[in-house]
């Protein structure tokens, strides 16, 4: 497909899979359609299907809640790079 017609954007890091929906296309229901069916397959290979989001991203916090998700109760601190 030709790149003109992307819509989103996946890519693997590591064991995770990062969702970016281009924003020309956002609240068209892509991120929600492609995130339930990452976690459906997560889910039928025995796997914990589980998110990051920043905590400031409002819109990826709504777009998890209304999916069903539940923040976790801990803070997670990462580090991107070398120390």
């Amino acid at each position: 497909s030709s790149s003109k017609n992307k819509k989103f954007h996946l890519f693997r890091q590591n064991k995770s899979t990062i969702l970016k929906v281009f924003e020309k296309y956002r609240h068209n229901g892509y991120g929600r359609a492609l995130e339930s069916f990452m976690i459906k397959e997560c889910l039928s290979r025995g796997l914990i299907a589980y998110t990051q989001v920043e905590s400031d991203n409002k819109a990826s916090i709504a777009l998890q809640e209304s999916i069903g998700l539940i923040r976790g109760s801990k803070l997670v601190y990462l580090l991107f790079g070398q120390l």
